[in-house]
């Protein structure tokens, strides 16, 4: 399947959907965290660090699982459910991944409050274990992460394209929204919500990738 039939699939689509749905259910959810935790220094950092971490996490796997197999430009493949149930505690382990991930890597100083980059290896490695899990399935034990040095740049390329492109929609669209709501602090919130929709090509591209291996 070529790469525009599976973005026009149905599964890339609700996919897309469940990624858009994460941002808008984190943009209010994150404002009420921070309105009711302005005083509560704890708290606020462990919404920022713990509560917020862990939703975009499950939004982000919930986006790779919805995908498959048109993640992979796959139209035929066992359901997401038979992946899940060959190995004890994938999803699980999927999650945890993801958010620990979410917490080790902005002790980087690249990482460093840049939520959309984490978000962005958060996809990538959910992705990569999922693909795994299917090369598993098949047998095929020649194939893996890599999906070559080419699509590889194509993909850091799209990374850091998207994610400099949201963060000032983001920032402007808070502006925006604050100065229709009178409120204060949006325009450091909507950033978040913008940069988690915007990981959708990346991680689609990625995953394109390591299908086509199966081609090769």
């Amino acid at each position: 399947m070529s790469f525009t039939a599976a973005l026009a699939g149905g599964d890339i689509l609700v996919a897309l959907a469940v990624l858009i749905g994460g941002g808008l259910v984190e943009l209010p959810l994150e404002y009420q965290f921070k309105r009711l935790l302005a005083h509560h220094p704890v708290g606020n950092w462990i919404w920022d660090v713990l509560g917020a971490s862990l939703f975009r996490a499950i939004v982000m796997v919930g986006f790779v699982l919805v995908a498959y197999p048109a993640l992979f430009g796959l139209r035929q493949a066992p359901a997401i459910a038979d992946l899940l149930a060959q190995g004890a505690l994938r999803l699980t382990n999927l999650i945890n991944v993801a958010f620990v991930l979410s917490l080790l890597l902005p002790l980087l100083p690249l990482f460093r409050q840049q939520a959309g980059l984490v978000m962005i290896v958060q996809g990538i490695v959910a992705t990569a274990m999922v693909f795994g899990w299917y090369a598993d399935w098949l047998g095929a034990v020649s194939i893996g992460p890599w999906p070559g040095l080419a699509p590889l740049m194509v993909v850091c390329g799209v990374a850091v394209v998207v994610h400099q492109i949201a963060l000032p929609i983001g920032h402007t669209l808070g502006q925006r929204l604050d100065d229709i709501c009178g409120s204060h602090g949006l325009d450091r919130i909507v950033p978040h919500a913008t940069a988690l929709v915007a990981q959708g090509p990346t991680i689609l591209i990625y995953g394109y990738a390591l299908g086509q291996q199966l081609a090769a």
